[in-house]
Formats: C-alpha cells, structure tokens, sequence
C-alpha cells in the first residue's frame, strides 16, 4: 500500500466543509487502495480521520443490522444527511435564475458564482443549459445579450469562446456614479512616518524628475471621470468658471504645485511640515538627516507668526503715516481744504459729529456746511482765531497720498 497522509480532522464548528474534506477523504482512498479493503477497514479508517468527535455522531446513527455499520456507503451517507441539510430546490433555484450580473462585477466572477448556485438546484445533467441561459440573459450588456440569444445552436462553451465576450471579459463593467451604492466610509489618518516602506521609498536617490506618461495618464484618468459624471457640459463648465475664480482653491492650487514645500517667512515651516511632520524631498539634492521625521513646535510657530504679524504692522503704519488723532469737541476751529484748493486755507468750526464714526460736520464764516472725516480736518490752537497756513498747529499733517483735493468728497448743507 503506498504510503499518504490522511487529510486532517474535520472541523465540526464548520459543518459546511463537509462535502469538500468528503472529496479529500475520498481521493486519499484511492491513492492508498483503501477502496479493495473490506468494509468495516474503511469505515473504520473514515471515522479515525474525521476526529474523536466522529466517534460521538457515528454511535448516534441507528442501523437496522450489525453488516450496515460496515457497509462504507451506507456510513457515508449518513454523514451526509447529518451535516448537509435538506435543500429547499424550488429555493435554490429561484436564487439561480434571480441573480444577475452586479454594477462593476467581471464576467469571470459572475460565471463562478452561477456555478456554485447550480451545485444545489439539482439540475442533473441539464445543468450548462441552464448555466448558459442565466449567462445569457443575465450580462450587464444587452447588446451582446440580443447577439448570443440571436445564435443558433448556442453551447455554454460557445458562449465562453465568443470574441466579444472574452473582451468583455477582460474589463469590468463601467461605473456610474448615479447607480453607484451608499456606502459609509470611515477614513483613518495614518502619519507618513509610520508607513516603513513608504517613508524608506520617499528618501531614496530620484532617478527621473518625473514620469513622462504621467501627464499623459492623468488627462485620460480626468477625461474618464468626467465623462460618467451625473452632469450636463453646461453645469461641468460653472464649476470650472466658480474654481477658477475661487481664491482659497486657487491658492491651494499654487501651494501644491509650487510652495508645498517651501518654508514660509513667517514661521519658517513649509505647508507639507505642517500636515505630515517632516520636509518632503524635492529635485534638489538635500542630506537624509533632513528628511528625519520632526514635528514643528506649534507654540514656536505661533509665536514666530505674531511676531511677523506686529513686524509688518509697525512698517505700515509708518508707511503709510498711521497715527491717533484725539476727537473734535463742537466749536473748535479746524483748517481744511476744499476741491480747488492746495494748502490748508480753509477755516471753519466743527457743529457735532455725524453717525458715522470720526465724521464731523464743519461751518465756514461764508456759510458753507461740509462733512469730513477726522483725518482730512487740521485742529487751530485755542488762542489762534486766524488761519495760519505757514503756522505749525498741534495736529501733523497728513503725508498719506489719500489726502489731496481727490480725496475730498465736500456736501454743501443748507443752513
């Protein structure tokens, strides 16, 4: 007798295994002639294989005569009966003819899955009949569908062999984001550097600055997605019009195809820094050590960024002559300038403010009413009654170049 290994105990937990551990049992009886001996050596070496547990389920079966508990067949399908259930055919074979091919399911995987429904419709040796009809009808292309039911004399082979089918075959079925399922995603964010291989990769040498069908592959990628989107050409064109004119989109644009790397000035830390905790190599040679992973200290960036922020305030300020100017109290004489006028020549006396903030209404002796804002107004000493343009009154003059004859916006009020 040639020498083989059982196959290993059954899992009794999994009673669904059964009829696959049967096949192994039965082609090791083969291959180790246990078929020529007697009865009773079989039925023995099948209960020894299953388990202790077989023990337990073989002296619950009940026989009619002492020879039947020697007889393997008998013994075998008893098994069978005890661990395959009985199958509801009409079921069965509602589940075969109901199922179709799914959105974005292969031909091949359909194919598969018609065979396992089949194995407990009890189809006999009908069974490619009905394989190949379920085939037919059941394919996400009708056009091919309307071209197999058009041909005569149709095999379930044929149909496997058919040059559109095996290129149907090769492709999945396209997605529509219209039938496309709800499915509830939960997205974990995983850091770069926990990632071995990944981070290992990004530090290595950069043979090629870049793929030269990388454009190529990206336009067809975006042409594809565009084409099954659920919009007209109209609507895809306002998205595109509202993006463009979008600043926060256009900047992150900018930032990623420029500055995602770039530190910025005011805290010295690059966007990419920011997100995954360390610098991203680039087309300039840099040193590994600069790659390590290292989080920004958020309380130094914080600081840093204020820092700029009062840095450039100051120069502004300066720039553009910045500065507090106490309030007018009704009666006070001021100098002003009108639309025709270079120099402060204007005398007038301020009658209250407006409900605008720093707005003030102004009287001239001519009796012209005008309204201007604190910074366009020039307050005369209290002991000056006359104007004085070549005098130096307590309030600066004005250097910003908004203050002009431009920028005066008088309004003539009846008195």
């Amino acid at each position: 007798m040639s020498k083989f290994n059982p196959p290993s105990e059954f899992n009794f937990t999994s009673p669904g295994e059964w009829p696959e551990w049967k096949q192994r049992f039965a082609r090791y009886r083969l291959a180790t002639k246990l078929n020529k001996e007697n009865g009773e050596v079989q039925v023995c070496s099948l209960i020894y294989a299953m388990g202790s547990e077989a023990e337990k389920i073989f002296a619950s079966f009940e026989f009619a005569t002492e020879d039947d508990k020697k007889n393997y067949e008998g013994v075998l399908s008893k098994l069978d009966e005890y661990f395959i259930p009985r199958r509801n055919v009409i079921h069965e074979r509602a589940c075969f003819y109901q199922r179709n091919q799914l959105q974005g399911e292969k031909a091949e995987a359909y194919i598969r899955v018609l065979y396992e429904l089949a194995e407990n419709c009890d189809f006999s040796d009908k069974r490619d009949e009905h394989i190949r009809d379920r085939l037919v009808v059941g394919i996400k292309d009708k056009e091919l569908s309307l071209k197999l039911q058009l041909t005569a004399d149709l095999t379930l082979a044929h149909v496997i062999q058919q040059e559109d089918v095996a290129k149907y075959y090769t492709k999945s079925t396209p997605h529509t984001l219209k039938e496309s399922p709800q499915t509830a995603l939960e997205a974990v964010y995983a850091p770069g550097k926990t990632l071995a291989v990944a981070d290992a990769l990004s530090r290595g040498p950069l043979e090629q600055t870049g793929d030269e069908h990388l454009e190529e592959d990206v336009t067809v990628h975006i042409g594809a997605v565009l084409s099954h989107l659920p919009a007209t050409p109209r609507k895809l064109q306002q998205i595109r019009d509202h993006t463009i004119q979008d600043p926060e989109l256009q900047l992150v644009k900018q930032l990623t195809q420029t500055g995602w790397s770039t530190p910025t000035t005011s805290t010295g830390f690059s966007p990419a820094e920011l997100l995954m905790g360390r610098k991203i190599r680039t087309t300039l040679p840099t040193l590994s050590a600069n790659l390590d992973p290292s989080w920004p200290d958020r309380k130094e960036m914080r600081s840093a960024d204020a820092a700029a922020k009062l840095k450039q305030a100051f120069y502004y300020n300066r720039r553009n002559g910045v500065r507090h100017l106490p309030p007018l109290d009704p009666g006070e004489g001021v100098l002003m300038k009108l639309d025709n006028e270079k120099q402060w020549t204007t005398q007038g006396t301020t009658q209250g403010n407006c409900s605008t903030p720093r707005s003030y209404v102004v009287v001239t002796p001519e009796g012209g009413c005008y309204r201007r804002n604190r910074r366009h107004l020039l307050r005369l000493p209290a002991a000056s009654k006359n104007p004085n343009p070549s005098g130096s009154p307590d309030d600066p003059l004005p250097v910003s170049s908004d203050v002009g004859s431009k920028s005066v916006f008088p309004t003539l009020c009846g008195l």
